[in-house]
């Protein structure tokens, strides 16, 4: 079993195919991230989501999350050319959506250096990104539903120490993470009835399609949608500082 038999390619399609549904997908580094709230992004996302953005005492966290914001906002900008009563806001799980744009659905993820943020419109998504790294998978032992423990990577339970910086690891934290994203209920959501196979995931009786991102060496990045996606527009973002 693989979770990326239907990569997405930069600017291409993949093979899964549905007409008419598509992700766009942006990420951006922290070596060109704002180092301000950027003032274009600030009619979209209301006073208290900037004052939470505000509050983060590294200011890499803030970066990133600035970066996500004029992203989000460029994005928003190009597709939806009357945006006006549209807001950034989140629901009662902490998961962002747009106020005022039923048909649209967005996502955002960071990891490391990197922010990445996906936009789609009559369908839901969800995306995350982790950077490769060593970890102790046993931290995540109560976490992961045995479906997918099982797939976690090749050498799951022969590290004595717990460690592993395999990326196996990431690809499955990534596929679950994705998927509770979409889902939007996240670690509240039915986690027994997780249930991943040939790039399917299933949750409490709804189907998620899942699509490897390729984003930059040293990082995973896991795409999840209600419906194949036909095309996967995946691009590098430069921000304005």
């Amino acid at each position: 079993m693989t979770p990326d038999r239907n990569a997405c390619n930069a600017g291409g399609e993949i093979s899964a195919v549905h007409e008419g549904f598509s992700v766009l997908i942006r990420w951006a580094f922290l070596d060109n991230s704002p180092h301000v709230f950027p003032e274009r992004a600030i009619p979209l996302f209301p006073a208290n989501e900037v004052a939470r953005i505000e509050r983060f005492v590294r200011e890499p966290d803030r970066r990133l999350r600035y970066a996500a914001a004029e992203i989000l906002s460029d994005i928003i900008s190009d597709h939806c050319p009357d945006r006006s009563g549209m807001t950034v806001v989140r629901d009662q799980y902490g998961r962002l959506f747009i106020q005022g744009a039923d048909s649209v659905d967005i996502s955002v993820s960071h990891s490391g250096d990197i922010v990445v943020c996906a936009f789609a419109f009559n369908g839901r998504i969800g995306i995350d990104i982790e950077q490769v790294r060593s970890v102790d998978y046993r931290d995540f032992e109560s976490v992961f539903p045995d479906s997918l423990k099982k797939w976690l990577c090749p050498c799951y339970g022969f590290h004595e120490s717990g460690y592993t910086n395999d990326e196996s690891f990431f690809h499955a934290w990534t596929l679950f993470e994705s998927v509770l994203k979409a889902d939007g209920r996240g670690l509240s959501a039915p986690l027994d009835d997780f249930v991943f196979e040939d790039s399917i995931a299933r949750l409490d009786r709804d189907i998620w399609h899942v699509n490897r991102v390729p984003v930059s060496a040293g990082y995973i990045c896991t795409l999840a949608s209600s419906l194949p996606v036909f095309r996967c527009d995946a691009k590098r973002y430069t921000c304005c500082r």
